[in-house]
């Protein structure tokens, strides 16, 4: 089951697009990771140019990312960072 789209996925495509040269109508939330070719270095680097660019904390748990995941699973482990960073005291 896919997880809901969320405010994160149309930036995680725009970086897709803008920074790795993927073809947008090829890019959607149930595009998987292995389908982009892209393996743990490369997720890491696109998380690392959405924390630059638009200030999204890294997830720490991107050991549960695996190939088969799509890029809504990916927006859903950001947002879950993001609510877990905004409710972090301090």
């Amino acid at each position: 089951m896919t997880p809901p789209v969320t405010a994160v996925l149309p930036l995680l495509i725009t970086c897709l697009v803008e920074h790795f040269g993927r073809d947008p109508e090829a890019v959607t939330a149930d595009t998987r990771l292995e389908d982009l070719e892209m393996d743990s270095l490369a997720v890491l680097e696109l998380l690392t140019v959405l924390e630059d660019e638009h200030g999204i904390p890294l997830p720490e748990d991107t050991g549960s990312l695996h190939d088969g995941s799509t890029l809504a699973d990916v927006a859903a482990l950001i947002e879950r960072a993001r609510a877990a960073s905004a409710e972090a005291p301090a």
